[in-house]
């Protein structure tokens, strides 16, 4: 996914028609990929469904914290596939406390595109909530 996301950057960056702010700066978009299991509830808005639940309120949470990158993997759990690699790995602690939820301890590590080419064969087993 991050890779992809990469890509399709460049290739917005290289054929946009567009010469507004906007436009002209999307190619400085970042991606930061929240990795976290819990409960949600579907509700029916107009023609979209949402998520919303507390759960769905902490990955929002999570999103801010004072990792010091702009394209990350943040895990609140690190699944066991991942456990087994921590020469490419390179997971960092931290945790940050939320009105409501309290403290909450999370790893994180700025190598996504090599965890995504690594895990892309496990993408079966681990399922986004959404």
């Amino acid at each position: 996914m991050y890779s992809k996301f990469q890509r399709h950057l460049k290739f917005y960056d290289r054929d946009r028609i567009c010469q507004c702010r906007a436009c002209s700066t999307a190619s400085e978009f970042s991606l930061k990929i929240v990795y976290y299991y819990g409960d949600s509830l579907m509700q029916k808005v107009g023609h979209f469904e949402k998520l919303y639940g507390s759960d769905v309120t902490l990955v929002h949470k999570l999103l801010k914290n004072d990792i010091p990158l702009q394209d990350y993997l943040l895990l609140t759990t690190v699944p066991e596939i991942l456990n087994i690699a921590p020469d490419w790995l390179h997971l960092k602690k931290l945790s940050s406390k939320y009105n409501g939820t309290g403290e909450v301890t999370f790893s994180y590590t700025p190598n996504a595109i090599k965890i995504q080419n690594r895990t892309t064969h496990l993408a079966h087993k681990i399922s986004p909530i959404w």
